[in-house]
């Protein structure tokens, strides 16, 4: 396991990383922002309408649709539970840590595609405790899964909507659910054990950090309450919750009632190197970090 990779992946570094038409990853989020993006006034109906959407971002997804479609049915699987799912979407929205840079292109557009899915996704399953193991296929349909993203404002975010179609939205969905196929050949993806259990570790962390804070455990946050806190020397779990520096993180935080013992909730069978980190019998915010990076030897890359 490459400690560097890993520490990236933590605190998605990468979402800065250019592609090889120059957008960053994270699009708006990153101060890598292209000044010449073309942004425009969302047509479709519902809470976006008429609010700020990325265009340019939207025609390159659309133009390289056909190889991500084609990759998430081959990471999916045949007859996929919600588990595969969560791993499906992780492997593509950690590929760039595996990439040459600049990140291919449709390597970027995919992550776009899927980082969202994945966002949703993690909520699901850290919500209901037996959701891991049901088939994809019981997942709600295109029309249910509108409403979901609607009545939640899962679209919208601070500068900009999602730039996909409802069309386009739910025809990804159907095939992460394996309700429909697209044959094609796959873009590469991150390996199939590693980013899963990766990024499970990482929100075992930041939710113990959660569960600590809301015990006003404070230890080692110097500032913390403050007009200016010194985060760059708080342990990287805090670090994490205070920066939610990925959508699956802002997930999984949005609950206050949730707990590093539901990440259990995103596999169907047990994790060893979750495991590791949640048997520590850790009591502060550094003693979770140093569990942390020793479960992290156990990663199979």
């Amino acid at each position: 396991m490459s400690r560097e990779r890993f520490a990236t992946w933590a605190e998605q570094a990468q979402r800065d990383w250019l592609d090889t038409d120059g957008r960053p990853l994270s699009e708006v989020s990153s101060p890598l922002y292209p000044s010449d993006t073309v942004e425009v006034a969302c047509p479709y109906s519902g809470g976006r309408k008429g609010r700020p959407m990325n265009e340019t971002a939207q025609l390159q997804v659309r133009a390289h649709a056909e190889a991500g479609l084609a990759t998430l049915s081959v990471a999916v699987g045949p007859e996929p539970r919600v588990a595969d799912v969560f791993a499906a979407a992780t492997r593509v929205v950690a590929a760039p840590l595996f990439l040459q840079r600049p990140v291919p292109a449709a390597s970027s557009a995919l992550y776009k595609t899927t980082a969202g899915f994945l966002q949703l996704v993690t909520a699901l399953l850290l919500a209901s405790p037996d959701l891991a193991g049901t088939p994809a296929r019981d997942l709600p349909g295109p029309d249910s899964l509108q409403n979901v993203l609607e009545r939640g404002r899962w679209l919208i975010g601070q500068r900009q909507v999602c730039a996909g179609s409802p069309g386009e939205i739910a025809l990804a969905w159907e095939v992460l659910c394996g309700r429909r196929r697209v044959e094609g050949s796959a873009l590469p993806l991150a390996p199939a054990a590693w980013a899963p259990q990766a990024t499970a570790l990482v929100l075992a962390l930041t939710l113990r950090a959660h569960e600590r804070l809301l015990r006003a455990e404070r230890e080692g946050l110097a500032g913390f309450g403050t007009a200016e806190p010194q985060v760059e020397a708080w342990p990287l779990g805090a670090r994490l919750w205070y920066r939610r520096p990925a959508p699956w993180l802002v997930a999984a935080t949005a609950n206050p009632d949730a707990s590093a013992e539901q990440v259990r909730r995103c596999f169907a069978g047990t994790e060893g190197v979750l495991e590791a980190l949640l048997a520590a019998g850790t009591t502060s915010h550094a003693e979770d970090e140093r569990a942390f990076w020793a479960a992290a030897k156990g990663l199979p890359v």
